[in-house]
């Protein structure tokens, strides 16, 4: 689905849209196994679309914490400041 969206003429309505579906689908499985795999098919779909990919890396990284994985200082002082929001708001 996102892959076909993606091909839209307008890029910044079929950013939107991908990141609207990514924000969902990324959220409702933050400490789910099954979301490794989706982030990796993700991860495909989107490797040319730079806000999308980023988006896609701070969930991944939201997931870590998640599950009191560690993570390098950098990734963390490196993040935009909507992962610094979700990091401080999301309730795991």
């Amino acid at each position: 689905m996102a892959a076909s969206i993606l091909r839209e003429q307008d890029a910044m309505m079929a950013d939107s849209s991908v990141g609207r579906h990514l924000d969902r689908r990324a959220s409702g499985m933050l400490t789910e196994p099954r979301s490794t795999t989706w982030a990796r098919t993700m991860t495909e779909v989107i490797a040319n679309r730079d806000f999308l990919t980023r988006r896609l890396r701070e969930w991944t990284l939201l997931r870590t914490i998640a599950l009191s994985k560690s993570c390098a200082a950098k990734e963390l002082t490196s993040a935009f400041d909507w992962f610094q929001h979700m990091a401080a708001t999301t309730q795991i």
